[in-house]
């Protein structure tokens, strides 16, 4: 573990180089952090009595003891599958956390370690970084090179090759919040897998629940080079809905698009981790989406304990209050107010 210089002196080496911090989750980990007001751990969503959405932990297996430290990717771990038809979509989730590294500055406790500590054959001594020293020893241009260049990471083999570990993988870092978790204001971003879901963009469900909860981050639909992409997404959540498939399953569905992306993870020799991503996918995203759906009339947001009576935002209620008496068009109050317009129909429905 790092101590509070060490963690000081990370920060401002990952700000000197423009690195930014990445945390997948799944949809109903993202409304529990907004329920809770910051990013933190499954140790304290279990405490704060959100054990259901504790159990995924941002990493598609359930725990018994929740970890008290959040796993931090150093780059975008949704970016191979949009890019890649051949590539597995984030175990963690569909929604990506963008987070300005200054969010580990109030850190309890900080370490970085050279692959997953879930992962075979990890061992604290070898593949955790003794200090902010080695931390430099990760990138593959020096502190004085132009951006984004300073920025990039060494590839796999570089890294093994430059800490002397022959099964180094992907640095992960381990956060442990201190109390209140990591604020909302170091949030540079939150990237939305590509999925089609009920009919709506996943984009668009996240938003909804942002809006209820009244926080203000910036949330963006992640597009994939190719419209292919797409289709690839959209197939794998219609397969995921009437339950947890495999990858045989899978290269047996009508799409040829489908089936090569099954085979050649099964090449790979992905089937777990296929696995751990599907079931997932499923209860933490799909499953909230579908059965919250009908209860929520047009689809405004999606409740993990379900729906919630549909509000809006305290300081845009009476105005919208107003200029629905005044039979303004719903349409017209959305455009006036910058709030999603199915949300503003649902509230007038429920009134």
């Amino acid at each position: 573990m790092f101590s509070k210089d060490a963690i000081h002196a990370t920060v401002e080496l990952f700000s000197a180089r423009g690195v930014m911090l990445y945390y997948a989750c799944q949809l109903s980990q993202f409304e529990a952090y907004l329920r809770v007001g910051s990013l933190t751990s499954d140790a304290h969503l279990q405490e704060a009595g959100f054990g259901a959405e504790a159990e995924g932990g941002g990493s598609g297996t359930a725990s018994v003891t929740a970890p008290r430290s959040i796993c931090l990717h150093l780059t975008d771990p949704g970016v191979p599958f949009a890019r890649d038809l051949h590539a597995l979509p984030a175990l963690g989730g569909p929604i990506v956390f963008q987070l300005k590294p200054t969010g580990l500055a109030n850190a309890a406790e900080l370490a970085i370690c050279l692959k997953s500590r879930d992962a075979a054959g990890f061992d604290p001594g070898r593949h955790t970084l003794a200090d902010p020293g080695d931390v430099a020893h990760l990138f593959k241009y020096t502190a004085e090179a132009p951006l984004p260049e300073k920025s990039f990471l060494k590839s796999p083999s570089e890294i093994r090759a430059a800490f002397n570990c022959e099964d180094a993988a992907e640095p992960r870092i381990y956060c442990t919040p201190a109390a209140g978790g990591v604020p909302f204001g170091e949030i540079a971003s939150v990237w939305v897998d590509n999925y089609l879901i009920e009919k709506r963009q996943l984009r668009d469900w996240v938003h909804a629940i942002q809006v209820y909860y009244d926080y203000r981050f910036s949330i963006q639909r992640r597009y994939s080079p190719a419209d292919i992409g797409g289709l690839l997404a959209n197939g794998i959540a219609a397969c995921l809905l009437a339950g947890v498939p495999t990858l045989t399953d899978v290269a047996r569905e009508a799409s040829p698009l489908l089936r090569k992306w099954a085979a050649d993870l099964a090449e790979k020799g992905l089937e777990q981790d296929f696995e751990t991503f599907a079931r997932s996918f499923r209860e933490e995203t799909i499953l909230p989406i579908v059965t919250g759906r009908k209860s929520l009339g047009e689809g405004a947001g999606t409740h993990v304990n379900g729906p919630p009576p549909i509000s809006l935002p305290r300081g845009k209620r009476e105005l919208v209050d107003r200029l629905l008496q005044e039979k303004i068009p719903v349409a017209s109050i959305a455009r006036i107010t910058d709030l999603d317009e199915k949300l503003i129909q649902a509230y007038a429905t429920r009134k």
